[in-house]
């Protein structure tokens, strides 16, 4: 969430990174700040999400999905 100081905010901007093939030169700060916000909302719209800057579970799950790490439990949909 845009404000918060934490040090999953690193994890975030790694993923995000990762995500769209990215090389994590400097991981950036602790910080969430606008510009964080804004790839967030980047990729909530790309990913046909609630375009809101908040990494709430549908966003997470869809992160975790598009990092594709081995062990990972996924959602699957239904046949």
């Amino acid at each position: 969430m845009p404000g918060v100081q934490d040090n999953s905010i690193l994890w975030l901007r790694e993923s995000l990174a990762r995500i769209h093939g990215e090389p994590l030169v400097d991981p950036g700060s602790e910080f969430y700040d606008q510009a964080l916000a804004e790839r967030v909302q980047n990729y909530q719209r790309d990913r046909h999400l609630t375009v809101d800057g908040i990494v709430g579970t549908q966003t997470q799950v869809l992160m975790n999905t598009d990092l594709d790490i081995p062990g990972t439990p996924l959602l699957l949909e239904a046949p």
